[in-house]
C-alpha cells in the first residue's frame, strides 16, 4: 500500500517521521515522505531508503504574516493533495495539527484514503505562554479536524487521557519518543575534554537549550553549589546558549558543548553519570511530555534527576531509575545532587535498572504498535 507522510517542516532533523517511515517501509509500505522545500535542502532525495519530496511554493516570498502563512499554506495543500492522487496514495500519515488539515483536505478530495493523526504533543497548548485566544482557536480546529482521522496516535498516556477528555473519542494509541536499540559503551569524553576530576560526578543536560526546560533553574543551583563533587554539562543548541556560555565562565561546575551528531551522542551521553530532565510545567504539552532525552539517558544506563510531572515522575518511580524533584524547590533539587553524588550504591542501582530499560524502551518495541494500527485500518 502507499502511504504519504506529510510533515510541515524541510525534513532535516525529524527523527520521528523518519523512524516511522522505515518501520512501515520493512514491513512492505511504499512509503514517501512530503515535506516543505528550502534552500538548505534538495527538492528530492532518498534518505536511508525513503523518498523525500520537498514541495516549492511559488508564495514563498509573498511575506511572513499571517495572511501570507495562510496563502503558503493553502498552496502547500493544494499540491500535497494534487501529488496524492497523481501517486494513488491510499494512507497518509499526517504529522501534528497541521498535517492533521491537510488530511482533512485529502480525505474532502478522496473519502477511501485513510488517516492515521500521529499528534507529537498536546496541540492545543504546546507552548509556554501560549494565548487562551490562540488556545481556544486551536481547540476548534482539532475538533473538527479530528473526526476525520481513522486512528490516532500521542506521545504519552497522559496526552492520550486528555484528548478522550477533550474530544471524547476513542483512546489514541500511544507511541513513545524511543530511539533504536544500541549497545552503549561507558565513554569519557567530558573529562577529557573539560579536565574534569574523576572524583566528581558529571551530570548531563542534553538537548533543546530553550525556555521551559529548567535551564535557568539549573544555572543559578550549580552557581549556588558548595559542594566540590559534582558538575554539570549542557550539551546541545537553542536560545538558552549564550546564558550557559556566561555562566560557564564565571563557574567552575558548569560546561557547555556544542551538539553533536545523531550517529555519534551516545559517546557523549554515556560519558556523564547523571542524566538531567527538569522539564518546567509550564503548558500542559510540557506537563505530560516524556521526552527523547530520557529514553536516550536510560539507552546509555544513565539515571535520571527529572521534574516530579506526572509522566516523568510515573516512569521514574515504577522504573526505580532516578530520582524527582519540584523544580521549583532549589533545596530539593540541592539535596538530590548530593543524594546522587555521595552514594555510590544508588547509583550503580538505578544504572543497572536503566540498562534493563534500554531493552525495552526503544524503536523497535514502538514500531510494533505502529504496525498493529496499520494492520487494522
Amino acid at each position: 500500500m502507499k502511504v504519504l507522510n506529510v510533515v510541515l517542516n524541510n525534513f532535516t532533523n525529524d527523527s520521528r517521521v523518519l523512524k516511522t517511515s522505515m518501520s512501515l517501509k520493512e514491513s512492505g509500505y511504499n512509503v514517501t515522505i512530503v515535506a516543505y522545500h528550502d534552500e538548505q535542502v534538495k527538492e528530492e532525495e532518498v534518505v536511508q531508503g525513503i523518498s523525500v519530496k520537498r514541495l516549492k511554493l511559488l508564495s514563498k516570498k509573498v511575506g511572513s504574516n499571517p495572511i501570507a502563512i495562510l496563502i503558503k499554506f493553502l498552496e502547500f495543500i493544494f499540491k500535497v493533495v494534487f501529488l496524492s492522487k497523481r501517486m494513488g496514495i491510499e494512507i497518509a500519515h499526517v504529522n501534528d495539527l497541521q498535517g492533521l488539515m491537510v488530511g482533512v483536505f485529502l480525505k474532502i478530495c478522496k473519502p477511501s484514503i485513510r488517516i492515521v493523526y500521529d499528534s507529537h504533543e498536546w496541540q492545543i497548548d504546546h507552548v509556554p505562554n501560549q494565548s487562551i485566544w490562540k488556545q481556544k482557536v486551536l481547540y476548534i480546529i482539532e475538533k473538527m479536524a479530528i473526526n476525520f482521522a481513522n486512528k490516532v496516535i500521542v506521545v504519552s498516556d497522559s496526552i492520550a487521557d486528555e484528548y478522550v477528555k477533550v474530544y471524547n473519542i476513542d483512546k489514541p494509541y500511544v507511541i513513545l519518543n524511543c530511539p533504536y536499540y544500541t549497545k552503549v559503551e561507558k565513554d569519557d569524553i567530558y573529562r577529557s575534554t573539560f579536565n574534569i576530576s574523576k572524583n566528581m560526578k558529571i551530570f548531563l543536560y542534553q538537548g533543546a537549550l530553550n525556555k521551559g526546560r529548567g535551564i535557568e533553574c539549573l544555572i543559578r543551583v550549580f552557581e549556588s553549589l558548595s559542594n566540590d563533587s559534582v558538575c554539570i554539562v549542557f550539551m546541545g543548541y537553542g536560545a538558552l546558549v549564550s546564558e550557559i556560555k556566561d555562566a560557564a565562565l564565571r563557574s567552575n561546575k558548569i560546561y557547555y558543548h556544542d551538539a553533536v551528531r545523531p550517529e555519534i551522542i551516545y559517546q557523549y551521553t554515556s560519558s556523564a553519570d547523571v542524566g538531567i530532565c527538569l522539564i518546567e510545567d509550564c503548558c500542559l504539552s510540557y506537563r505530560y511530555c516524556l521526552p527523547n532525552k530520557l529514553f536516550e539517558y536510560t539507552m546509555a544506563g544513565l539515571p535520571v534527576l527529572v521534574s516530579a510531572l506526572p509522566e516523568l515522575e510515573r516512569f521514574v518511580t515504577k522504573n526505580k531509575n532516578g530520582l524527582t524533584v519540584d523544580i521549583n524547590d532549589s533545596h530539593m533539587i540541592l539535596n538530590a545532587l548530593d543524594v546522587l553524588s555521595q552514594n555510590s550504591n544508588l547509583i550503580d542501582e538505578m544504572s543497572k535498572n536503566a540498562e534493563k530499560l534500554s531493552s525495552i524502551y526503544h524503536w523497535d518495541e514502538q514500531a510494533k504498535i505502529l504496525l498493529d494500527i496499520y494492520n487494522n485500518l
